[in-house]
């Protein structure tokens, strides 16, 4: 039947046309749903590779972050370059002539995160620090920039912060093998310790890797960025856009239940101006965790150290051989013994730990408390020391810190002036190492 013979029929004689094929397309496609819901779990992976996240973590390249912390507008947003870099200056892999290039690793500490959310918003309702990440001037490498330029005025730097979100130790090192290394930088910081407590509590860094972010970020990568590469009228309008940023904030793949929240925000409005006398029942029983009973998990600790400790001496051999300074840094934690006076801010945050420990495993929380300061600190000093290279373990360096200098706003991440003095650390331990460039 030709278009002008169709034009010339009466309209209820052309819906009596459509309306069928319509009715017989729709029955199709949810006949289809049904069979591809049904058959979806018998289906057989049929390729013989797999896509896997034990190696590289790394930022994604020209990307502006959500929300930047800064103390003055004029400071610059919080962005990555075209190498994912954060940086004041451009990078190119060609160094120039008489440049000293210092990159960190490490994970949201060192990128300079804010306060996390938090399971229980915990953090928020004890005291309420700026959420998002700090803009580079602010961030540790970045006052570690200015600290340096000002002791060595006549030497000039690139610092590079190539730190993420999340990444455990032996994620910087194959981020170092396959892609830092092209750079050819002078010194490498690693800032962990944090991030890694649950390979301490495992075993297996790797597998904890591919667990933890894999199945996430194939997600993130299927319906959102492959999306957005291949845009189509509809994806591209404004209107769409609106719609999915209402999506994402009702309902987004890093959302949090906040299930306590109003009942926690109860008591603290009872004890808004004593943090000290916060009654954390409501998360649950409060938790010993005393002395004896992380003895008997000793052993199993010291024993998952050994990926740890078998990736950093990988990454020494590799750093000796491209003729690379490294200063191991191990990070300021909340929760270890060995530590700066607590305000009562930073107390109740400690507290709450007893009641409810969101960083993997509940028993985890004997790493940071007894773990560290018992064994950990001390065997990779020996060993990062017996290669020729430097360690700062800055617990121990802001054991003199008063109740009166507010460093945490959450398990590890730092105020600014926290940044400020972990930047004064590093750069203190830096400056030989860059003297002894000459």
């Amino acid at each position: 039947m030709s278009f002008k013979k169709i034009m010339d029929m009466p309209f209820k004689h052309v819906l009596y046309i459509f309306i069928p094929l319509l009715a017989f397309l729709l029955l199709f496609e949810l006949g289809s749903c049904a069979v591809n819901k049904l058959t979806s779990k018998t289906k057989v992976y049929k390729y013989n590779r797999v896509l896997s996240g034990y190696m590289v973590s790394k930022n994604s390249p020209d990307f502006t972050f959500k929300h930047t912390i800064k103390l003055n507008p004029d400071e610059p947003d919080a962005k990555t370059d075209k190498n994912g870099f954060m940086t004041a200056v451009e990078i190119n892999e060609e160094k120039p002539e008489g440049v000293i290039r210092i990159f960190f690793l490490g994970g949201s500490a060192l990128l300079g995160a804010g306060q996390t959310k938090g399971d229980n918003w915990t953090y928020q309702l004890i005291k309420d620090y700026p959420q998002g990440v700090y803009s580079f001037p602010l961030s540790i490498p970045g006052q570690v920039e200015k600290m340096l330029t000002e002791k060595y005025p006549g030497r000039k730097f690139e610092i590079a912060n190539t730190s993420v979100y999340n990444r455990k130790f032996h994620q910087s090192y194959m981020h170092y093998i396959s892609a830092l290394s092209r750079f050819r930088p002078d010194i490498i910081v690693n800032m962990d310790g944090f991030n890694d407590i649950t390979v301490f509590s495992s075993g297996t860094p790797f597998a904890d890797a591919e667990n933890e972010e894999l199945d996430r970020l194939m997600s993130l990568w299927a319906n959102v960025y492959i999306p957005a590469q291949k845009k189509g009228i509809i994806e591209s309008t404004s209107t769409y856009k609106l719609l999915m940023d209402i999506r994402d904030m009702v309902k987004g793949p890093f959302s949090n239940s906040g299930s306590n929240k109003k009942r926690l925000k109860d008591l603290l409005d009872t004890n808004a101006n004593d943090p000290a006398q916060i009654d954390f029942s409501v998360l649950g029983p409060r938790k010993s965790y005393d002395k004896d009973e992380y003895l008997k998990r000793k052993a199993l600790y010291v024993k998952n150290t050994e990926r740890f400790f078998y990736v950093l001496d990988n990454y020494m051999a590799m750093l000796k051989r491209d003729g690379v300074k490294l200063l191991f840094a191990i990070q300021p934690i909340l929760d270890r013994k060995v530590n700066k006076r607590f305000s009562a801010i930073e107390q109740a945050m400690h507290e709450s730990h007893f009641y409810h420990y969101n960083r993997g495993e509940e028993s985890s929380l004997y790493i940071p408390m007894y773990f560290f300061d018992d064994h950990l600190s001390g065997a990779i000093k020996e060993k990062v020391v017996e290669n020729g290279y430097s360690l700062v373990d800055i617990n121990q360096e802001i054991k003199e810190l008063g109740a009166d200098f507010e460093l945490y706003t959450d398990y590890c991440h730092l105020t600014p002036r926290g940044n400020e003095e972990v930047a004064r650390i590093l750069a203190d331990n830096l400056a030989p190492i860059i003297e002894s460039l000459d």
